[in-house]
């Protein structure tokens, strides 16, 4: 008898605790992420292209998001603890009002019994509890490892997101020093191009003034000459004179033959002295031509092994942009990746088949609608029409950020307003000024000859004047006209395209 009460009382221990070891532990759940309710919205929307403001405040959001899940996690695993031990009290009552029952009616069987079933109940007891406090010790050790593993799991994370942040404002501030170096080279060259034309200029008319000279001595020349053949005919008539004297007198006769075989001797020293002196300057002036000539196309061939010069610069210039805009795509594309969410945990039941393992997601995803895949059934001139707003958000450049590349336009007119559907937070100021041009390279996905419109706030910093071509820097996307026409926005700084 005393055995088969000592059976009872162990078979009523184990049933509650195998009970609870056999019970389903439910899944934890949390908030959901924004980065999770952005999946749910559809996998039809195009990534944006984000900046390095917005790749900055998506890593602080996505440290809060996993720092709120940590936290609802903790709380849904104390909730749980406290479920598990408000059920384990409340199975002991209902044990203890079992046990007070069993031994009334015990007691009014025997004495004997009663104490037999008391000793066996209060053994049941102390193993019961004292399994109980171990569970509970090991329970609370488990526990707390846990959550050391995940705080030291979330300062790391914070770690690298640090690291990662600086090394991508250490990059921007590098590639920002590197332009502005290459605009400072751009604006000396341009400097010293102008110095040069103004020289250019001025030997041009030193030349001109030399010219000048060289036929006011001609001019003179000319004057001394007739004055000489003047003089030649005044003195035949004195000749004639003196020959009428020679007639009178013999002596005379002498006199005027020696005066004028004397004065033909300087009329021939001075005519061959001048000629001397015309036939020197001649070849004076024909050197100096030839020299002139000489500088001239020498001028002209450094002046094409420079322009030969700046359009090699600046196709290294536009294959050094589209390198770094390619760069900055494919890490924006990474840290656009969402994480892998984790498995769901399931606790078999006893004699249940594991489940059977998720296949592997090899699959890519579909591939984002790019600027050039959405233009490539445009019209001619690359233009989609958008009639409404959900049109324009369909162009997968209808995103907010800047342009990393130069938009080299020819302007064809300015306005003072424009029609168009805005990005929503597109970061641009109250520009006034609106420029119409066409686009005489590539630019953010459009071809040469795409028409575009530029929100700029002054037009005096390029200038922008119609007919002139000027490569804009600092761009936003700031929305997209009813015409398919493309609106960007900026302060308005440019510098001349040579075509």
């Amino acid at each position: 008898m005393k055995r088969q009460h000592l059976a009872l009382a162990l078979a009523l221990l184990a049933g509650p605790l195998a009970a609870s070891a056999q019970e389903d532990i439910p899944e934890v759940l949390g908030p959901k992420s924004a980065a999770e309710e952005e999946e749910e919205e559809g996998a039809s929307k195009p990534r944006k292209v984000l900046t390095a403001k917005d790749r900055e405040e998506a890593l602080k959001a996505e440290a809060e998001r996993k720092r709120a899940e940590a936290e609802a996690k903790a709380k849904a695993e104390a909730e749980e603890r406290a479920r598990l031990a408000a059920e384990a009290e409340a199975k002991r009552k209902a044990e203890a009002e079992a046990k007070r029952r069993a031994e009334e009616e015990a007691a009014a069987k025997a004495k004997a019994a009663a104490e037999t079933k008391a000793k066996a109940e209060a053994e049941a007891k102390r193993i019961r509890e004292e399994a109980e406090a171990k569970e509970r010790a090991k329970k609370a050790e488990q526990e707390k490892k846990r959550l050391a593993a995940e705080e030291k799991k979330r300062k790391e994370e914070e770690k690298r997101l640090e690291a990662e942040r600086k090394r991508m404002e250490a990059e921007e501030k590098k590639r920002l020093a590197e332009e502005e170096k290459l605009r400072k080279a751009e604006e000396k060259r341009l400097a010293a191009e102008k110095r040069r034309q103004e020289e250019l200029e001025k030997k041009k008319a030193a030349a001109e003034a030399r010219e000048a000279e060289l036929s006011k001595k001609k001019e003179e020349l000319e004057a001394k000459k007739k004055e000489m053949e003047e003089a030649k005919a005044k003195l035949e008539e004195d000749k004639r004179q003196k020959d009428a004297e020679r007639r009178a007198t013999d002596e005379a006769k002498t006199k005027a033959l020696a005066e004028e075989k004397e004065r033909k001797a300087r009329e021939a020293e001075e005519k061959k002295r001048l000629t001397l002196e015309e036939k020197k300057r001649a070849l004076e002036e024909e050197k100096r031509a030839l020299e002139e000539e000489k500088r001239r196309k020498e001028e002209e061939r450094r002046a094409a092994e420079e322009a030969k010069r700046l359009a090699a610069e600046a196709k290294r210039l536009e294959a050094q942009q589209a390198r770094e805009a390619a760069l900055l795509a494919a890490e924006q594309k990474k840290a656009e990746e969402p994480e892998p969410p984790e498995p769901k945990r399931t606790v078999l039941q006893p004699g249940q088949p594991p489940p059977p393992k998720p296949p592997p997601s090899h699959a890519a995803a579909p591939a984002p609608l790019t600027p050039a895949a959405y233009l490539g059934g445009a019209a001619p001139g690359g233009l989609r029409p958008a009639a409404n707003l959900d049109e324009a958000k369909a162009d997968p450049r209808f995103r907010a950020g800047s342009v990393v590349e130069d938009a080299k336009v020819k302007v064809v007119s300015l306005a003072t307003g424009y029609p168009y559907f805005g990005i929503p937070q597109n970061g641009c100021s109250a520009g006034k000024s609106f420029v119409t041009g066409e686009l005489v390279g590539p630019f953010d996905g459009m071809a040469a000859g795409t028409p575009v419109v530029l929100r700029i706030e002054d037009p005096s910093l390029g200038p922008a004047r119609a007919g002139s071509s000027l490569a804009f820097s600092g761009l936003r996307r700031a929305g997209k006209g009813k015409d398919g026409t493309f609106v960007y926005c900026g302060k308005g700084t440019a510098f001349p395209v040579r075509r």
